[in-house]
Parts: structure tokens; C-alpha cells; sequence
């Protein structure tokens, strides 16, 4: 082999190298790049699905508040056209219901928008968020099932006062003990828990 033959070859197998080494380098560069991505993506989706939890939770402590402003109550009669009479023997159950009602329907809107960012977490996380997710469901159903029971004289005389009863007192929290803000808060401590990770991006 002549000098320049010699030569030649080197060339070609530096050529070589060189192309393995950056293909190498490349492959690692892509790799490193999609777990940013995943990890980005991740972190983007618990952060708006913890606060989709976190906006139903408020919305559900709004709703069981066992007082209203005058202001609230005068927003919302207004809105629906109704002149609040002082006078009227049902006054104050009249006054919870439209208060309860208007507060119901922001709360609705806030389980409107954890089902969808439920769906879209589901691509990433799969059946796992729909467990964590269900238990605050189920109490908002509890507490939909509670609110008609109290509005209803039918449905209240069909099951008796004191299961009336004990669905009126759903409807409000009855202070730090509240069972059912203790079953709100442990179910959102479930999910956060599960998100905490991904939320450390």
C-alpha cells in the first residue's frame, strides 16, 4: 500500500467514525430531548388538572357556606327578576334555595371542566386518575342528590324527617368537623399526592 493509499484510507475509517459518533450523539441528543418533552407535558397536565380539582373544591365549599351576603342574594335576584319579600313565611327557605341554586351552577361548571381535563390526563396516566378522580365526583353527586331531596316537599315527605333531615344537613358544613369536608379534603389530598411528582418540573 502506497503512502497516499494509505493515506486515503485513514481518511475514509476518520470519515466513518466521525459519522458513528455523531449519529450517536445525535440519538442521545433526541432521547435526552423527548424525556424533556415528556416531562414538560407531564408537568403541564398535572398543573391544570390540580387546579381543576382545586377550583371544584372551592366551588363545593362555596355552595355548603351556611351564610350569604346581601349583596350575593341582591346579584342574584336581580339576575333572575325576583323581588325578595321579608315578609313571606318561607322567606329564608326561599333565599337559601336561590342562593343555593346560582352557587350550584358555578360548582357545575367547575365538574364540567375537571371531566374534561380528567379525559385529556387519562392519554397520559390512563384508568389510575379516573380512581383518584371518581371519589370527588361521587361526593358532588351526594351532594346534587341532597340539594333536590331539600327542595323537593315531595320527595322530603316520601322519605320522612329525619332522612329529610340528614340530607338538608349535607347542604351546609357544620365547621371543622364537617365529615363531609373531611371526605372533600382527603380526596383532593389523594390526587395531589398522586400529581406532586410531576409538579416538580
Amino acid at each position: 500500500m502506497t503512502t497516499c493509499s494509505l493515506f486515503q484510507a485513514l481518511m475514509q475509517s476518520g470519515l466513518v467514525i466521525s459519522a458513528v459518533v455523531g449519529a450517536c450523539t445525535a440519538v442521545r441528543g433526541l432521547n435526552v430531548w423527548r424525556k424533556q418533552l415528556r416531562g414538560t407535558n407531564e408537568y403541564e397536565r398535572a398543573r391544570k388538572l390540580m387546579r381543576a380539582v382545586y377550583v371544584l373544591r372551592d366551588n363545593i365549599n362555596n355552595c355548603r357556606k351556611p351564610f350569604t351576603n346581601r349583596d350575593e342574594l341582591r346579584g342574584y335576584a336581580d339576575k333572575d327578576g325576583i323581588t325578595i319579600n321579608h315578609d313571606d313565611p318561607n322567606f329564608f327557605r326561599k333565599v337559601e334555595q336561590l342562593v343555593y341554586t346560582h352557587r350550584w351552577i358555578a360548582l357545575q361548571s367547575a365538574l364540567a371542566g375537571l371531566h374534561i381535563e380528567k379525559s385529556e390526563s387519562e392519554v397520559i396516566w390512563g384508568d389510575k386518575i379516573s380512581e383518584l378522580i371518581y371519589p370527588i365526583f361521587h361526593l358532588v353527586a351526594e351532594l346534587e342528590e341532597a340539594k333536590i331531596v331539600t327542595y323537593s316537599e315531595d320527595l322530603q315527605k316520601r322519605f320522612g324527617d329525619e332522612k329529610a333531615n340528614s340530607f338538608a344537613k349535607k347542604l351546609h358544613t357544620d365547621g371543622p368537623e364537617d365529615e363531609f369536608d373531611k371526605r372533600v379534603y382527603e380526596s383532593v389530598k389523594s390526587i395531589r399526592s398522586f400529581l406532586e411528582p410531576k409538579l416538580h418540573h
